[in-house]
């Protein structure tokens, strides 16, 4: 699980199967048994979509998924290296 951040105790990461997959790279953020997925479309800027989330709340969610986005162009570059 190569972690590519942490905001506020949450950790950001991908997890090392994902690059089997098809399609747009994705990210989660973790913290206790909270998760959240993220895609991150290869659009320029890239643009960051929740996916799927359980036991956050919404404003801890906005602010996960605002710090990605700030970083989105580095989690792309990141997702390429390890897994394209």
């Amino acid at each position: 699980m190569p972690e590519i951040g942490n905001i506020d105790g949450v950790r950001i990461l991908f997890y090392s199967n994902e690059g089997s997959l098809e399609g747009l790279p994705r990210v989660f953020a973790t913290k206790g048994d909270a998760e959240a997925e993220f895609l991150i479309s290869q659009d320029t800027p890239p643009i960051t979509l929740l996916k799927r989330s359980h036991g956050f709340e919404g404003e801890e969610l906005r602010a996960i998924q605002g710090h990605i986005s700030t970083m989105a162009e580095e989690v792309v570059h990141a997702w390429n290296a390890l897994f394209c």
